[in-house]
């Protein structure tokens, strides 16, 4: 062969060259995506940490709410065993006024002894009011903050003034009962 034989045959491109890089090009495609699916799973991992990044602030923020619960607890059974209770009479009763019916029947259990207990019908009859409405009016006493202590005698339901509510009633008159109540006589 001669020398421009020789050159011509080393400068055409060859066959298996264009293949090569048809070689090179699928071998750089695969490359890409195996990079691309290791991302996806990096991402799909680092999502699934920040969810459960998330998940765990949040029970932790449920915990230190709870603990801080325990915390006012403490302090309050520390302040009961010191002698000193954080919750005043004016916090522990909540009571609102009174009509002048309820006045009526709260005024019949106030001036009761502590060791008695009225029923529905003593009360009925000491103020002149049907037996069902003062039933109704003692009610309404309880929703409005009057605690009563109930029991049953001789299978009839009889009630009285909660003994601390009475000494907080005489101290604070809360309920603003018109004294003249106590004065009058009751039908």
């Amino acid at each position: 062969m001669d020398f421009f034989t020789q050159l011509d045959a080393l400068t055409r491109p060859k066959r298996p060259l264009r293949a090569s890089s048809d070689d090179l090009e699928r071998s750089i495609k695969s490359s890409f995506a195996k990079v691309k699916e290791e991302l996806d799973e990096h991402l799909e991992a680092i999502n699934e940490s920040t969810n459960e990044i998330q998940a765990n602030y949040e029970h932790v923020l449920e915990l230190d709410a709870k603990v801080e619960k325990l915390n006012e607890k403490m302090e309050q059974i520390l302040m009961l065993l010191e002698g000193k209770t954080k919750e005043s009479e004016e916090d522990r009763f909540h009571v609102q006024p009174l009509t002048l019916r309820e006045q009526e029947v709260f005024a019949q259990l106030y001036l009761l002894d502590s060791h008695n207990y009225l029923s529905y019908l003593d009360i009925s009859h000491r103020i002149g009011l049907p037996t069902e409405m003062v039933k109704q009016l003692t009610q309404a006493l309880l929703t409005k903050g009057v605690l009563l202590q109930k029991k049953y005698q001789d299978d009839i339901l009889v009630i009285q003034l909660d003994p601390e509510f009475r000494q907080y009633q005489a101290k604070t008159n809360a309920l603003q009962i018109n004294e003249q109540l106590f004065k009058q006589p009751m039908h």
